[in-house]
């Protein structure tokens, strides 16, 4: 099974997406990788109730300066909205 790579240059997100296929109408999960905490984000959605979890989504934290952002967060919001889905 081929995943896709998707990019997101609309909110200039960092992360590369990949998206498994639906198996027999199962769930469609899509990965976002985050290069600056080297960690996975994830987003589960349902595509018959359209309904999706977010799972280890992240701030983005900058050590020398101690500031919180939370654009990485805000990216995942996006595509849930594009996708048509909602958690």
């Amino acid at each position: 099974m081929k995943a896709a790579v998707a990019s997101d240059t609309e909110t200039n997100f960092p992360q590369t997406a990949q998206r498994s296929l639906p198996i027999r109408k199962g769930p469609i999960v899509t990965g976002f990788f985050e290069k600056r905490t080297s960690s996975v984000q994830y987003v589960v959605a349902d595509p018959e109730t359209k309904r999706c979890a977010i799972i280890d989504p992240v701030l983005d934290f900058d050590p020398k300066s101690g500031a919180i952002a939370t654009s990485s967060a805000d990216a995942l919001l996006i595509y849930i909205d594009r996708e048509g889905v909602y958690a």
